[in-house]
């Protein structure tokens, strides 16, 4: 089976060496959830590159943060995964039971295609990490 990218969190595979994604839609998933959980300025070279996810946790819960997030999260997405087409970005919901228990619970539910591939796909992230 062709190995497309490293894996991450690096860690070594049975085969030997290091894991690696073995499909195209599981490499874009990954650099989807890298470009998103990244902090501007923490990639070397490139202090643009990030949308920063945690820097919104404590940020208040309203459309205009929600409006921010989205927005961001499609502008770098065009800029580093220009292939990656979003079709909706879904942010927490309040009726969720981790969203009452706590305000710094944010959920994020991004379902996108990638160019030239019929598949959609989903990607989840949250910040409790219980749906990565």
């Amino acid at each position: 089976m062709p190995k497309i990218s490293p894996k991450l969190p690096l860690a070594m595979s049975e085969e030997g060496g290091y894991g690696s994604t073995k499909s195209i839609p599981e490499a874009v998933q990954q650099n989807l959830k890298n470009l998103i959980l990244t902090v501007p300025g923490e990639r070397m070279m490139d202090p643009e590159f990030g949308v920063g996810l945690y820097k919104y946790l404590f940020q208040n819960a309203t459309p205009p943060t929600y409006d921010s997030v989205r927005m961001r999260i499609r502008s770098q997405t065009a800029k580093y995964l220009p292939f990656v087409d979003i079709h909706e970005i879904i942010m927490s919901d309040p009726d969720d039971d981790r969203f009452q228990s706590t305000s710094n619970f944010l959920s994020i539910k991004i379902v996108y295609s990638i160019e030239s591939m019929d598949d959609v796909n989903i990607l989840t992230l949250s910040t409790d990490q219980s749906t990565n």
